[in-house]
C-alpha cells in the first residue's frame, strides 16, 4: 500500500522513481530487513526491522510519505499532509489528510 502511493507521489510530482535498498541481518532462520528509499536524493528508512522485506520496504516508504508531508492520492493536486493516527501497539488505525 505504502509503496504504491510513494510512486504515485512521485509520479505527479515529476520525479524520477524510488529506489529501494535492503539490509537481512539475523540467522537465516530468523532473518530481520530494514529497508531504505531514495527519492529526489533524499534517502528514508524504515525505523524497525521487520520480518520479511514487503514489509520493510513498505515502512521506508511510509517514512517517506510521512517526511515528505505526502499524500498520494489520485483525486486531488493540492499540497497537503498525511498524519497517522497509531493505537498502542503502533499500528496504523487511520489517516488524517490535512489540506496546506
Amino acid at each position: 500500500m505504502f509503496k504504491s502511493q510513494l510512486q504515485e507521489y512521485a509520479q505527479k510530482a515529476r520525479f524520477s522513481a524510488p529506489i529501494y535498498t535492503v539490509s537481512k541481518e539475523g540467522p537465516s532462520h530468523q532473518p530481520q530487513f530494514r529497508a531504505s528509499v531514495t527519492i529526489q536524493g533524499e534517502t528514508y528508512e524504515s525505523p524497525n526491522f521487520c520480518t520479511n522485506l514487503k514489509s520493510a520496504e513498505h515502512a521506508a516508504a511510509k517514512a517517506a510519505l510521512v517526511a515528505l508531508g505526502a499524500k498520494a492520492d489520485s483525486n486531488t493536486t493540492s499540497p497537503t499532509t498525511l498524519v497517522f493516527l497509531l493505537d498502542k501497539t503502533s499500528l496504523v488505525t487511520r489517516f488524517l489528510y490535512i489540506s496546506l
